[in-house]
């Protein structure tokens, strides 16, 4: 069948990196995206992370900072939460 992967950029829905503000507009911009791609007959192969780590999160450490786990958990189920339903 037809698909298309795509990459979920983390600033466009949690402009800080973290869950203290989520971008709806950010949401609807994926939404808008995903809901286009299946009424064309693609299945949308969905990327969670492609190097676009949020600067906000690098000036913290990054990868090496014991929390990014907890940080990454966040925005995978908002993610999931959002999108996971197609």
């Amino acid at each position: 069948g037809n698909s298309f992967k795509i990459s979920l950029s983390w600033t466009r829905i949690l402009p800080n990196g973290i869950n203290n503000h989520i971008s709806q507009d950010g949401v609807k911009f994926y939404n808008n995206v995903i809901d286009e791609m299946i009424r064309q007959g693609i299945t949308p192969m969905i990327t969670l992370y492609h190097w676009d780590l949020p600067q906000k999160l690098q000036e913290l450490g990054g990868w090496a900072n014991p929390m990014i786990a907890d940080w990454f958990v966040d925005f995978a189920r908002i993610a999931f939460k959002n999108f996971g339903d197609r």
